[in-house]
């Protein structure tokens, strides 16, 4: 999980899932071989991404649904 901490943390579904390690956070700016799941996306998962998240995993981005247009603009350069 990319967390922006956009968010208040004591209602982060995000971190709460890190708690209790359901989740690992990722660092921004590390590398991540897998299918990364973002407000931005072009296009949707389907069953033809299993077996690719099962060998390089799957990926999300935390952060506020207020301000995902800034995510949005963002994406395209840090998650290439």
């Amino acid at each position: 999980m990319f967390d922006f901490e956009q968010c208040d943390p004591k209602r982060c579904s995000g971190r709460k899932l890190a708690r209790l390690n359901m989740v690992s956070s990722l660092k921004m700016g590390k590398k991540f071989p897998g299918l990364l799941l973002t407000p931005a996306a072009n296009s949707t998962l389907s069953r033809a991404d299993s077996r690719f998240i099962l060998s390089n995993g799957l990926g999300v981005v935390d952060c506020s649904w207020h301000q995902v247009s800034v995510l949005a603009q963002l994406s395209s350069c840090l998650f290439q």
